[in-house]
């Protein structure tokens, strides 16, 4: 009977982890959107040459001179015509003259299939002055911007919440444990939003 029960219990547990993970998946397809509708984004070309797209849903930066920002997401890796989804945080710290708070959605588009290997067997630092320069742009133009990372990476925000003061560098982006189903509802809906 105590096996039973525990079995039963340990079913019901990764019920709640798989739905909770369908539910962030669906969050992110969500946020892919939104950040399509207010960009003029070459979409499907962009999508056809990434080896892999980052979503971060909410991506927090704020501080009082000393700053951190973190968030995850989804690291969805194309395999030929087929995508696999998978956990990836990003996060960094800066310090400066620098006061208040954002909260944005991140959308980073992979084309160099060597970082996105980088991502998964270890971590990814983003170029510190590459970074500056998105930041920069993205509060004086204060909405969605496209910014170049390089000829590899290019980003996608949007800005909820005044940012007063240095820009973040250095912010890596690595694996974690979250696993994703790729046969879910939430990933249907997340290929759906990629237009695929």
């Amino acid at each position: 009977m105590k096996k039973l029960f525990m079995a039963l219990i340990g079913v019901f547990a990764l019920f709640c982890g798989a739905s909770a993970n369908d539910e962030f998946m669906l969050e992110c397809a969500n946020s892919y959107k939104n950040v399509l509708k207010t960009n003029k984004i070459p979409s499907q070309e962009i999508v056809k040459a990434s080896h892999a797209i980052i979503i971060i849903p909410s991506f927090y930066k704020g501080g009082f001179f000393i700053g951190g920002a973190g968030g995850k997401g989804i690291m969805i890796e194309k395999n030929g015509t087929n995508w696999h989804p998978s956990g990836v945080n990003i996060g960094g710290l800066s310090v400066g003259l620098q006061i208040g708070f954002e909260n944005n959605i991140l959308v980073i588009y992979i084309l160099n299939s060597q970082i996105v290997k980088q991502i998964k067997n270890s971590k990814f630092t983003l170029n510190a002055e590459l970074v500056a320069s998105f930041w920069d742009k993205s509060r004086a133009l204060n909405k969605m911007s496209e910014i170049t990372f390089s000829d590899s990476i290019y980003a996608y925000t949007n800005n909820k919440g005044l940012f007063a003061g240095a820009s973040l560098g250095g912010a890596v982006i690595s694996a974690n444990q979250e696993k994703f189903s790729n046969i879910s509802y939430g990933f249907s809906e997340l290929i759906h939003a990629l237009g695929n």
